[in-house]
C-alpha cells in the first residue's frame, strides 16, 4: 500500500490524507484491499475516504465483538457462580417452619393439658384419657395441619409416577407399602404416647411428647422438601434429620417407661429403611442441571423449584 500511495501522482491534499490514513489505520486496512482496491482507494478522494472508513468500521465491529463476548463469558461465568451459591433463605424456612410447628405443637399440649383437666372434673376419668388418645392419633396422622409449609404426602398414583420419572433402587417396596406401614407407625405413635401421658400422671407438658412434636415437626419439613420442592440432595440430610430426632423420641420413651420405648422402637427401623431408600435415590438421579444434587440448597436449585412451582400452577 506504501509503493502505490508514493508513486501514483496525487495531489498534495490526497498524497497528505493517503499518508496521515495509512499511518492509523495500516493494520486495520491493509487486509482488506488488495493492490487495485488501493489504486481504487487513491483514484478519488471520496472513494478512498469511503474504503478507509469501512476498513475502520469493520475493525471497531471486530472489537466490539470481542468485547461483547468476554462479557458474556463473564456474565455466564458469574451465572453459574451464582447458581452454586448456599441459599440461605432456603435454610431459614426449613429451621424457621421446624421451630414454628415445634412451638404450635407444644402450645396444643398445653391446651390439651387444660381441656384433659376440666374434662375430668366434668366427666370422670375415662374422658380425659379418651381426648388425649384422639389428639395423639390425630397428629399422627396429620401433623402437617400445624405445619406452615406443604408437607403433604404423595399419592399412590404420584408415587408410581415418581417412578417412572427418576431411577429407584430394585430393592425399594411397592408403593401400596408405603401407606399401610405409616398407618401403622401412627397407631404406634397413639399407644406409646397415650402410656407416656399416663406415666407422667396424666401430663402433656413432659420431655418425652415435646421430643414427639419435634420429631413430627422434622418430619413435616422433610415431606415438603422431598415432595413438594424435589430436592433429591437436600433430602438426604432432611430424612437423616428426621430418623435421628425419631431415635431421640424412642430412647426419651424408653427412659420414661420401657414398654412405650419398645413399641415406638419399629418407627425408628423403618425410618432406617426410608434414609437408606432416600440416599440411593440422590445417587442413581441427576439434578436440573445433569449433575449430583447438592446436599445444601442452592440459589440455582431455588429457582428451579420456583419455575416448576409456577408451571405446575398455571396447568
Amino acid at each position: 500500500l506504501w509503493y502505490h500511495i508514493t508513486s501514483l501522482k496525487q495531489t498534495p491534499a490526497i498524497h497528505d490524507a493517503a499518508l496521515k490514513s495509512s499511518s492509523l489505520c495500516m493494520s486495520r486496512i491493509g487486509h482488506y484491499h488488495t493492490h487495485s482496491d488501493a489504486r481504487l482507494a487513491l483514484g478519488s478522494n471520496s472513494t478512498y475516504k469511503q474504503h478507509s472508513r469501512r476498513g475502520c468500521q469493520d475493525e471497531q465491529h471486530r472489537r466490539t465483538a470481542i468485547i461483547s463476548h468476554a462479557a458474556g463469558t463473564k456474565s455466564i461465568r458469574k451465572r453459574i457462580s451464582d447458581d452454586e451459591q448456599l441459599d440461605g433463605g432456603a435454610l431459614v424456612k426449613y429451621f424457621g417452619a421446624v421451630a414454628l410447628q415445634t412451638g404450635t405443637m407444644t402450645g396444643a399440649l398445653w391446651v390439651l393439658q387444660q381441656a384433659s383437666v376440666a374434662l375430668g372434673e366434668a366427666a370422670g376419668e375415662d374422658a380425659p384419657r379418651a381426648l388425649v388418645g384422639l389428639f395423639f392419633l390425630v397428629v399422627s396422622l396429620r401433623s402437617r395441619i400445624f405445619s406452615p409449609l406443604d408437607a403433604s404426602r404423595p399419592t399412590i398414583k404420584g408415587e408410581k409416577s415418581a417412578i417412572m420419572d427418576m431411577r429407584r433402587p430394585s430393592w425399594m417396596p411397592p408403593p401400596l407399602t408405603f401407606p399401610v406401614v405409616w398407618s401403622l407407625i401412627a397407631l404406634l405413635r397413639t399407644i406409646s404416647s397415650l402410656i407416656i401421658w399416663e406415666t407422667s400422671g396424666n401430663t402433656t407438658l413432659v420431655v418425652p411428647l415435646v421430643f414427639m412434636m419435634l420429631h413430627l415437626s422434622v418430619g413435616d419439613c422433610w415431606n415438603y422438601i422431598n415432595n413438594q420442592e424435589k430436592r433429591l440432595g437436600v433430602a438426604v440430610p432432611g430424612v437423616f434429620a428426621c430418623w435421628f430426632s425419631c431415635i431421640a423420641v424412642v430412647v426419651a420413651y424408653y427412659q420414661a417407661d420401657q414398654t412405650a420405648g419398645l413399641i415406638l422402637a419399629p418407627s425408628a427401623v423403618w425410618l432406617g429403611v426410608a434414609t437408606a431408600l432416600i440416599t440411593s435415590i440422590w445417587t442413581l438421579n441427576n439434578n436440573y442441571k445433569g449433575q449430583r444434587a447438592a446436599l445444601l440448597p442452592t440459589k440455582g436449585e431455588s429457582r428451579a423449584v420456583a419455575a416448576a412451582a409456577a408451571a405446575a400452577a398455571s396447568n
